[in-house]
């Protein structure tokens, strides 16, 4: 398992909570990591990016990576909508897609989507 985080916190806490595992963890940006590591390929890959979604050059590298499954994680129907059409017309199906309401009582909304390729 590879994890890409930028936030320092985040990769500390990834690290001592995976314990002595076949886990690395990388404290870097996600565009600078698959730049430096252009064959990087896995049969599965979870994202959660920011509001903003995924960058163009995320998701072609994703696409070259050529996973046979991607979890998307959104927080933003918009930038979900728009990353989950790019996969679609690049050969994944979407498998499921489901909405979680973590936060009660605003209009905020996580959504969990799952692509598989065709």
């Amino acid at each position: 398992v590879t994890g890409v985080e930028s936030f320092p916190g985040a990769v500390a806490d990834a690290r001592a909570s995976a314990g002595d595992g076949d886990v690395v963890f990388f404290n870097e940006e996600v565009e600078s990591f698959l730049t430096a590591n252009p064959d990087m390929s896995a049969d599965a890959v979870l994202v959660d990016p920011p509001r903003m979604g995924l960058s163009g050059p995320v998701r072609d590298s994703l696409l070259t990576g050529a996973a046979e499954t991607i979890v998307y994680v959104s927080c933003d129907p918009a930038t979900l909508a728009r990353d989950l059409r790019f996969f679609l017309e690049s050969g994944y199906n979407l498998a499921s897609v489901r909405g979680f309401d973590m936060f009660p009582n605003s209009a905020h909304i996580e959504a969990l989507a799952v692509l598989e390729r065709k």
